[in-house]
């Protein structure tokens, strides 16, 4: 009996052990631990109030461990700007993309909250047009403008920020980035440069840059 009783023991002792290694640590997360796709609402809504240029976006990711996440990011932009003490306008419409990636700072496990340092490398090519303002043949001392369509343009860049991010609703979740952006070259005609470039910003060496995401993360 005692032989029965210490075998059974031992089987009892086993299936515990057993299903403990089935069970895994509370920590413990996949490596493919989510798939996001987003848009950011940031562009149409200050095109809505009047403010800034108009721009259409989206972003696709995936999570690894919940600690790293790739993505990828692309948009089409476009901008109508005339300065008004030199008259000088210019209309510039195009693609851009940015690949790279967010670390999450937060707990390991902690998915409906995230605070996030990325890297972000960005290029566009883009066509715009140039009004220059020009004195009028028959009558010198009015001013006309001389429009030129269609130039090419290109630029590449470097982004590093913050973002934040929370759920929402089951899968729906929203969060907010900010961007400080390092223009890398610019490819434009000899006779001018766009005074926006597609998913830059202000042409010039550096920009500022904000987003604000809407998405479903699986």
């Amino acid at each position: 009996m005692r032989g029965f009783a210490l075998i059974f023991a031992l089987l009892a002792l086993c299936g515990a052990k057993a299903q403990q290694a089935q069970q895994p640590p509370k920590d413990s997360i996949k490596t493919l631990s989510s798939i996001a796709v987003r848009i950011d609402v940031a562009a149409p809504l200050m095109e809505a109030i009047g403010m800034g240029c108009q721009g259409y976006e989206g972003a696709a990711r995936i999570g690894l461990w919940n600690k790293l996440f790739p993505t990828v990011e692309g948009g089409y932009g476009k901008c109508n700007y005339k300065d008004e003490s030199t008259k000088i306008g210019s209309k510039v419409r195009g693609p851009y993309f940015r690949i790279g990636a967010d670390y999450n700072f937060t707990k390991k496990n902690k998915r409906h909250s995230r605070f996030m340092f990325g890297v972000r490398y960005g290029f566009s090519t883009y066509k715009y047009d140039i009004d220059y303002p020009t004195p009028d043949y028959a009558n010198p001392s009015v001013m006309v403008g001389t429009n030129m369509k269609d130039f090419s343009g290109s630029a590449h860049w470097l982004e590093v920020g913050i973002n934040l991010e929370t759920r929402l609703w089951k899968m729906v979740g929203i969060g907010w980035a900010l961007r400080y952006k390092f223009r890398l070259s610019e490819s434009d005609d000899p006779i001018g440069a766009p005074w926006a470039v597609p998913g830059f910003g202000e042409s010039g060496s550096s920009a500022i840059g904000g987003h604000f995401y809407i998405g479903v993360e699986f």
